[in-house]
């Protein structure tokens, strides 16, 4: 089943009663969807899991300098993590978020503001 396209041109030089056609097509219905059950799951089960990732808990007295923001919301930091590989410090949601994009793209999740591979 596809979908058709078809272009009509309509130019000075041409009567508006006779349109010429210039393209027609039949475009195939590509399935773009994936199964419920591959987005659930870890893409490689030797990666990291989310809680295997080092972070320390940061008190809110220790973010609330103009400079610390999250990295990925740019707010100021709510649950505060420190990253234990770089000491880059987020909220809590936007980390757990961040690794588990980072996981269903088969990557190794890596610090937002400096790329270096978060310490597992």
């Amino acid at each position: 089943m596809g979908m058709r396209l078809i272009a009509h041109v309509a130019a000075a030089s041409v009567p508006e009663t006779q349109a010429v056609l210039v393209a027609e097509a039949t475009l195939p219905v590509v399935e773009v969807l994936r199964p419920a059950t591959q987005s659930l799951q870890p893409p490689n089960p030797g990666r990291a899991t989310l809680c295997q990732v080092e972070v320390i808990n940061v008190t809110g007295m220790e973010c609330e300098d103009e400079d610390s923001t999250c990295a990925i919301c740019q707010c100021l930091p709510v649950n505060p993590v420190m990253l234990r590989s770089c000491s880059h410090a987020m909220c809590e949601d936007c980390t757990s978020a961040f690794v588990a994009h980072s996981m269903t793209e088969n990557e190794s999740p890596c610090c937002p503001i400096c790329r270096v591979e978060m310490a597992l």
